[in-house]
């Protein structure tokens, strides 16, 4: 019991008229009235240090203590014995009732002197007259009553002199007059008085000056007068019964105190035994309070928790003052677990003896989460690999984890209390950073890309993420900084850029970044009114370099063109490599023509100086085509088309020469890549389609082979012939891909055909575009595989011969690699190229073609049949088969078959016919009568 609680009880019961006494569990005597003093014959300091043994003259002693602490769980009203100082004994009533305050059980005792009341009712027994004079001399309040009708029928002068009324005035008044409980509330007490097993009643009692008392009744039956009347004996409880209720409040407050408070709060005894707890400690028990007080830690958790438990008591104990533990525990009422802080404190009394632990939980579930977060923080902090900096609301650097330091160079020390200013590099201007600050301020975060100078005062880039921290009021507070080195990243991306913009073998600008500096230069054009060419070069006699001395030896002279043209230019201009031997140059801010003029003629003249290979003098030209704008108002691509185009014609012009686009040449040009377009587009849609034509032996009758020749389904315009779009893919990497579409064709239908037991061989035209691709054999590989069960030998080749001038040797290596794979080698429209015999000689092909214009006339012109005879002669010599196309008549073929040309494709056989048709084709066809007859004139 703390101090204040004492001295406040001492205040209620010092002056109480029963001898009222608190006692702890020990039986000291803790608080007390004078009246209990004064009744046993000590002073108020004497009886301070009393112990029940002391005056208790009836229980033995080993029992007593046992006795008081069973009393403190309850309530008994008991007659006993007391000791008087001077060692003389007299009888008391004793009322008993436990209770607990702050968590410490204390013995409630209000004992009665009932020495004359028992010494009265054995007087009682004896006479009547002595039980008057009894009746009479006591202090004690007293009255008789007639039970029948409630009559007072005698009231001693103690009563006279509580109630206010004479002893007269009383016997002529009703128990009902001073009782102010009404007969129900009468009847109430009674029976709890029965239930609770009392000899006595509270009621309250109305004196003559209309104060009501709080009184305690003992009634008994008693002969008066010869009578059966009702003595009851009344003891004024008012003093008593408002210390009770103000002890009962204070209580009632530390109780409400106590539930408030959402810890866990216990108390036990030296012993372990529990004598108090709140709510929140019985959820952690799942047990009542009335169920827990009395026990043990041990009746409720597993002994390995009670044992913990128990030790950390004993060593509270042990040290004397509070002892702070953290426990994860597990609550029975519903399984939650939560960390506790325990604080346990030893509770003695003003001797210092021992009373009990107090505990108090503290749940710090979230404290804990809230530690293990900011650990986990922390070691993010100081083991990630991104530098991290952190700053107050005036810049000033507040602290920096280590990858910090490591990147930047400065030591902690170093940089603490500085503004990240002095990293700064110069890189960045002074409006980079208003604006970013700006954008800090207004929107809270700000991330980008900024480069830095370390202590090394080396520059390095960061990328780097700044958000604001904000106090409760939204005030910034600080600043937070989280950067990654991108230092290599950024090195990386600039030499990817270069590679991604400049060539590398001669460090021009390339293709995408002339793309730039054309857009650039149009614009420049078109805002100053100047005016600005596009040249595009291409180099005349390249290739034999290669051929003759090696790559290595042709990338030297691309090198010394490249800086020969830079030399050339200003600064302002641009020289670009975007092809093998294919250069740009963009002049800007021309003042005429003649300008123009003068420096395409140096360009010329700087290509066409020797360059030593070897020890070796050699030459190559260049081709310039050029488109002009002024105004601008020209898309880039066209402007570049356009000097494409020009170069071409100033090829075919000889060479050694500059072309300036001349513009009403656009719109065909235009034209032509429109069909393009579309042929793209009708291929993706498969407009287009293989017809076939059949070769004969006239001879024989023999269907041989058939050749495919395309046709466009044209969506709108109908079935188109080769030659309304075939001349628009010459030269164009279109061409190759319908040329492989043919063959993939070819390769599928030819299949198909002999599957139906049809082995008739197919030929396609492909052109030298295609056959001197450099992926024209993995090309072909790749269109065999898709048909495993396909041979080869049954596909012909027919290469025109002007395809093989641009390079004879790669074109006989690709013939060579052909026939290895089994392919067969046709030779078209013979008799047009230059060098004839050479392919003849050397190429290994198996067939030639005589051209349909030579064929049509040789029965009208001497000159082509002398031709068409020297062919079949020549192709006889190297033993080469020999093929007239375009045998449009009957005549035609007996002259042929009379020359020894036996095999003829032409409209005199068939002509050009949908694939489905062939078969039925074949079954029907036969040969002219006259052709059989022919071959006697042979």
């Amino acid at each position: 019991m703390s101090e204040h609680d004492t001295d406040q009880l001492q205040t209620i019961i010092k002056y109480a008229s029963d001898a009222v006494h608190i006692l702890d569990r020990d039986g000291n005597l803790v608080l007390f009235s004078d009246t209990f003093a004064q009744s046993l014959g000590y002073t108020n300091e004497e009886a301070a240090s009393l112990n029940i043994m002391q005056w208790d003259a009836e229980i033995p002693k080993n029992e007593l203590m046992e006795r008081i602490r069973s009393l403190m769980h309850g309530s008994m009203i008991f007659e006993t014995h007391h000791r008087r100082k001077d060692g003389s004994i007299f009888n008391v009533e004793v009322n008993v009732t436990g209770v607990s305050v702050r968590g410490e059980l204390y013995l409630y005792a209000s004992a009665r002197d009932i020495t004359q009341r028992k010494a009265m009712e054995n007087a009682l027994q004896q006479s009547e007259e002595n039980y008057r004079e009894l009746f009479e001399g006591v202090k004690e309040i007293k009255l008789v009553i007639d039970p029948r009708n409630g009559n007072i029928i005698s009231a001693n002068d103690a009563a006279s002199q509580f109630y206010g009324y004479t002893s007269a005035q009383l016997c002529t008044m009703k128990i009902s007059d001073i009782n102010t409980l009404s007969p129900k509330e009468i009847e109430a007490e009674m029976v709890s008085a029965q239930s609770e097993n009392r000899t006595h009643f509270y009621f309250k009692h109305r004196l003559a000056n209309g104060e009501i008392r709080d009184v305690e009744v003992h009634s008994g039956p008693v002969v008066y007068n010869g009578k059966k009347s009702l003595y009851s004996i009344i003891h004024d409880i008012t003093d008593r019964m408002r210390a009770e209720r103000e002890l009962e409040l204070e209580r009632s407050r530390l109780n409400v105190l106590i539930e408030s408070i959402p810890d866990l709060i216990w108390f036990k005894d030296p012993d372990g035994f529990y004598l108090h707890c709140n709510s929140r400690f019985e959820n952690f028990f799942g047990a009542k309070q009335s169920e827990i007080l009395g026990k043990t830690d041990y009746d409720f958790v597993e002994k390995p928790l009670a044992d913990f438990f128990r030790r950390n008591d004993l060593k509270a104990i042990e040290a004397g003052k509070p002892r702070i533990n953290e426990e994860k525990v597990t609550f029975a009422l519903d399984g939650h677990q939560e960390y506790l802080e325990t604080i346990k404190t030893v509770v003695k009394d003003e001797k210092g003896t021992l009373i009990g632990v107090l505990g108090i939980g503290r749940d710090i579930t979230l404290r804990k989460a809230h530690e293990e977060k900011m650990q986990l923080f922390a070691n993010i902090y100081s083991s990630t690999h991104d530098g991290i900096i952190v700053c107050d609301a005036n810049e000033k650097i507040l602290d920096v984890n280590p990858a910090f330091t490591e990147i930047v160079g400065y030591s902690r020390s170093e940089v603490l209390g500085r503004t990240p200013r002095f990293l700064s590099s110069g890189r960045q201007s002074k409006k980079f950073y208003t604006q970013m600050w700006q954008q800090i301020k207004n929107e809270g975060f700000w991330k980008g890309e900024v480069w830095n100078r370390n202590k090394n005062g080396e520059f390095y880039a960061v990328q780097i993420n700044i958000s604001v921290i904000k106090n409760a009021e939204s005030v910034i507070s600080h600043y937070v900084g989280i950067f990654s080195d991108i230092t290599s990243l950024k090195t990386h991306e600039e030499a990817l850029d270069y590679m991604a913009h400049y060539d590398a073998l001669t460090s021009l600008p390339n293709r995408t970044l002339l793309g730039d500096r054309l857009s650039m230069a149009i614009s420049r054009a078109k805002r100053k009114r100047s005016l600005m060419a596009v040249c595009f070069i291409d180099l005349d006699g390249f290739k034999p370099i290669n051929d003759l001395y090696g790559h290595k030896a042709g990338d030297n002279v691309l090198i010394s063109i490249a800086q020969r043209l830079k030399d050339e230019v200003r600064g302002d201009d641009t020289v670009a490599r975007i092809g093998g031997d294919e250069f740009v140059v963009l002049l800007n801010d021309l003042d005429s023509i003649h300008n123009l003029e003068d420096i395409l003629n140096r360009f010329l003249e700087s290509v066409k100086s020797p360059y030593i290979i070897a020890q070796n003098s050699v030459q190559v030209s260049a081709s310039i085509g050029v488109a002009l704008t002024s105004s601008g108002d020209i898309e880039a691509d066209i402007l570049l088309r356009r000097a494409d185009q020009a170069m071409y014609l100033a090829k075919q012009m000889g060479r050694d020469q500059y072309h300036i686009f001349d513009v009403e040449r656009d719109e065909s040009i235009k034209e032509h890549h429109d069909m393009l377009k579309e042929m793209q587009k009708g291929l993706n849609n498969g407009e287009f389609e293989l017809y076939y034509q059949p070769k004969v032996n006239m001879l024989s009758g023999e269907v041989f082979a058939a050749e495919g020749l395309i046709r466009w389904n044209h969506p709108e315009k109908g079935l188109l012939s080769p030659a309304i779009f075939l001349p628009a893919l010459k030269g164009h990497p279109l061409g190759i891909t319908f040329d492989y579409w043919a063959i993939n064709q070819a390769m599928g239908q030819c299949l198909q055909w002999h599957e139906q037991g049809c082995m008739i061989m197919v030929s396609v035209n492909i052109t030298g575009e295609t056959l001197l691709n450099p992926h024209f054999i993995q090309e072909l590989r790749l269109l065999v595989s898709k048909f495993p069960d396909f041979k080869p030998e049954y596909l012909t080749f027919e290469v025109l011969e002007t395809a093989m001038l641009e390079d004879i040797t790669h074109a006989k290596s690709i013939f060579n690699q052909c026939l290895d794979m089994g392919f067969r080698l046709s030779l078209d429209d013979f008799g047009t190229g230059y060098s004839s015999l050479t392919y003849l000689r050397h190429f290994p092909i198996h067939n030639v073609k005589i051209d349909q214009s030579f064929v049509k006339d040789i029965l009208t012109e001497d000159e082509d049949l002398s031709l068409v005879e020297s062919i079949i002669g020549l192709s006889k010599v190297f033993h080469k088969a020999v093929i007239a196309e375009g045998v449009e008549s009957e005549a035609i073929g007996c002259k042929l078959i009379e020359m020894g040309c036996f095999f003829a494709q032409g409209y005199a056989i068939a002509r050009p016919m949908k694939r489905d048709a062939i078969l039925p084709w074949i079954r029907q066809y036969q040969p002219f009568a006259s052709w059989k007859k022919a071959i006697v004139g042979v």
